[in-house]
């Protein structure tokens, strides 16, 4: 009995042990640095660039902040997502490992249908009848959390700066 069982663990643990060792003979530890690199510093720049976003996924880095809909950050959003591009071409996708060529690939395709999308020049209708500056507010003071005293002090921060956003969005119009 001993000897079934350990046969049939044995099999799948060495098929394992070759399978990681394959991969990570075929890998290259400075592209996937690259690439992670990439992803990492892509999070934060949307957290700050879309401080609701930190309400949705939970992060209080930026619980206190409004997005910044000037025609100069829209402006820089348009360049970054270009200066982004550039950097996932100077990866050598030969080089990835399979488990993360689906990353980049799906990584680089988001960038690329962020690119395609700047032609239909969206952030200038800020207001339709899906949502808008009317309802986001809403849905962002009904999802934070209210927990502490410092959750309650953000979203009064947040509230306090929505005269700008409200004056963002017009000259947006």
């Amino acid at each position: 009995m001993i000897n079934k069982t350990f046969a049939t663990l044995i099999i799948p643990i060495t098929f394992l042990f070759i399978t990681v060792v394959c991969n990570a003979a075929d890998e290259d530890p400075s592209e996937t640095t690259k690439l992670h690199k990439i992803f990492n510093e892509e999070w934060k720049w949307e957290l700050k660039q879309n401080p609701f976003m930190t309400s949705y996924t939970g992060d209080p880095r930026y619980a206190d902040q409004l997005p910044n809909r000037s025609l100069n950050a829209i402006e820089l959003r348009r360049k970054h997502v270009h200066e982004v591009r550039v950097k996932l071409d100077a990866i050598n996708y030969a080089n990835l490992p399979n488990n993360q060529k689906l990353n980049f690939d799906l990584f680089k395709l988001n960038n690329s249908l962020d690119i395609e999308g700047q032609k239909f020049r969206d952030k200038f209708m800020p207001v339709t009848q899906m949502g808008g500056i009317h309802s986001e507010i809403t849905r962002i003071a009904k999802i934070v959390p209210k927990r502490t005293v410092k959750n309650v002090e953000d979203l009064i921060t947040r509230l306090t700066k929505y005269p700008e956003l409200v004056g963002q969005t017009i000259v947006l119009m």
